[in-house]
């Protein structure tokens, strides 16, 4: 049985990574481990023996396992090896992500696993300039939890056969840990690093992931015990993945990066040693400041319409609010709400909607999520006034009062590829009002 902290990854044979000419994917990989080892982690790699074999001339500081399938082992073999560890403290991490120095990592690591998940995201650099990447990878790659609590095999019906890296598979690791009844939280710090690479998938094994992902999920939800965030948001996330693949992987993501943030404030979590190119990632990385928004009344009528004072709360996807209300331009648009002091109760929201219909494209899904959380999919038949109401639970209202708004919609197409108009928005749902009230 392991007592000290133990990261479980598979080493592969052979990394390319190519800067300045120069292939130093091998030298990566070792640094990248190192950098867990000074964390504080032992590790341990699970490879064929073949691949074992090859890589025991490296001098790796890692403890390898065999497994009998070939090429890259199954997360199932990756939790077996986690239960006869025995680990308190458990983690499974890409092998090409290099861990940034942090001040008490293990310590709260430790604590904040006690019943809960913790997930981490990683910054992307440029494999040519090691300057930071704007946009994230989109994924998950690493994960910390208490492998007593997470260690047993999931059932078959539950497991879709994802191996370490497969795309989809750091979606479908968390909703097991929340089948185990484990709360799941982000780290909102950047802890990982990673030199950037193409994706190692294409397109018709996303989508056959996305699939299977999907299937799973009332199975999930269904295990005694399970997390209730999972039990109130698997129905609804099957059905954005019937009615809209594509919009099924963002509402994924967004789901699961607000499922809760540890620490919960940024306040002195990372040292001053830290190594200088780190540091000017950190200081160089883009910080978007939300904008700092009127607060709303229970009860109040919220207008999106031209010179109407809610179109101050929209955020990105809109195009310009007209008489009538606003459409959104693309697939997704949001709104920054926010009531004057967190209610202590469930809430009711009423939203009137329009579809941007056409013979090509008769019927529209739209996705009502609040705080990341997917709680209703109306599908829209005709381009009038739709009058919708959900319940917000209670336990989705944030801290502050916050109310946030997404709205993904299927189909998006702009009347100049319709009518042959001169308007080449591209439109999807639009919104006249909304409104609050105690459900």
């Amino acid at each position: 049985m392991a007592s000290k902290p133990l990261i479980i990854t598979s080493v592969p044979p052979r990394t390319s990574r190519i800067v300045g000419g120069d292939d130093i994917g091998n030298a990566y990989i070792a640094a990248c481990l190192t950098s867990w080892r000074d964390a504080g982690f032992d590790i341990i790699s699970v490879n064929p023996a073949a691949e074992i074999a090859q890589s025991a001339e490296r001098n790796l500081p890692v403890n390898f396992v065999p497994t009998d399938t070939p090429g890259v082992p199954l997360i199932a073999e990756l939790l077996a090896v986690a239960r006869d560890q025995g680990a308190r403290l458990t983690g499974i991490v890409n092998a090409d992500c290099h861990m940034l120095p942090a001040a008490n990592l293990m310590t709260g690591l430790l604590r904040h696993t006690e019943g809960r998940m913790v997930l981490c995201e990683r910054i992307d650099r440029d494999n040519g300039t090691l300057a930071p990447l704007e946009e994230t990878s989109g994924g998950f790659d690493g994960f910390f939890f208490d492998a007593a609590a997470l260690g047993q095999a999931p059932e078959p019906a539950s497991d879709p056969g994802f191996r370490l890296g497969d795309v989809w598979w750091d979606y479908w690791f968390p909703c097991l840990g929340m089948a185990m009844g484990l709360e799941v939280r982000r780290i909102i710090h950047p802890l990982l690093g990673h030199l950037s690479h193409p994706p190692k998938w294409d397109p018709e094994t996303y989508a056959l992931n996305g699939v299977r992902m999907a299937a799973t999920l009332d199975t999930l939800a269904q295990v005694p015990g399970s997390h209730p965030a999972l039990r109130r948001a698997a129905p609804i996330l099957q059905t954005i993945a019937q009615l809209d693949p594509a919009a099924f992987a963002y509402v994924m993501r967004d789901w699961l990066r607000h499922s809760g943030d540890w620490p919960e404030t940024p306040l002195n979590a990372y040292p001053d040693s830290l190594a200088e190119d780190y540091l000017a990632l950190l200081r160089n990385a883009p910080r978007r400041v939300a904008p700092r928004l009127p607060t709303i009344d229970l009860g109040q009528r919220v207008l999106v319409s031209a010179g109407e004072p809610g179109t101050a709360h929209r955020l990105g996807g809109w195009s310009f609010p007209e008489p009538w209300g606003c459409w959104i331009d693309g697939a997704r648009g949001d709104l920054a709400l926010r009531l004057a002091e967190r209610p202590r109760h469930d809430l009711r929201l009423s939203i009137s909607l329009r579809a941007h219909v056409s013979a090509a494209a008769p019927l529209q899904a739209v996705t009502l999520a609040v705080n990341a959380v997917p709680l209703a999919c109306p599908v829209l038949d005709n381009d009038g006034r739709h009058d919708i109401e959900i319940i917000v639970p209670h336990a989705v209202i944030g801290p502050e009062g916050q109310v946030d708004l997404s709205i993904w919609a299927s189909a998006p197409h702009s009347p100049f590829s319709v009518y042959g108009s001169g308007d080449t928005r591209t439109l999807s749902a639009g919104v006249f009002d909304l409104c609050l009230v105690a459900a």
